[in-house]
């Protein structure tokens, strides 16, 4: 009886390996490549980051406040979205990661040649510029899996 169990599960194996077998090489073709789970690690840091330093800074900022609010939910919304089927999640991953280091390091530069020496300016400019490098690293990732899905 032990035997006849180990044979219809080896059947349904090789069943379902002959039937998935086209699916499983586009799966490991796009686990190669794929770097979503960084790439939500990458975002989901840098919007706590942003919510929870942002009140600190609020009288410094010389930005949009309410921009701040919505680019961190956005990071959320796309961390919370990105899989290796959604393509279009993983280009906008891209662009937005564009988008922030661009901004991000703007603003770094912005408040080191305007640091008068205070101590908050100063801070400021080091998570603005830390927050420049994580999206630095999110986009090298997106861009990665966005190489991987398209070239097949």
């Amino acid at each position: 009886m032990c035997n006849n169990t180990m044979d219809k599960e080896e059947k349904k194996i090789s069943m379902s390996d002959e039937s998935f077998e086209g699916s499983l090489k586009e799966e490991i073709a796009i686990s190669e490549h794929y770097y979503g789970d960084i790439i939500r690690k990458l975002f989901f840091a840098g919007s706590i980051t942003i919510l929870v330093t942002f009140p600190f800074f609020y009288n410094l900022l010389t930005y949009n406040r309410v921009l701040i609010f919505g680019g961190a939910i956005l990071l959320i919304l796309l961390a919370g979205l990105t899989s290796p089927k959604q393509k279009f999640v993983m280009f906008s991953n891209a662009v937005i990661s564009f988008l922030a280091i661009t901004f991000f390091e703007y603003y770094s530069i912005q408040f080191y040649l305007t640091d008068n020496g205070s101590f908050l300016k100063s801070l400021l400019f080091v998570v603005n510029y830390s927050l420049a490098i994580n999206f630095l690293f999110a986009f090298y990732f997106s861009v990665k899996t966005l190489r991987g899905m398209f070239s097949k």
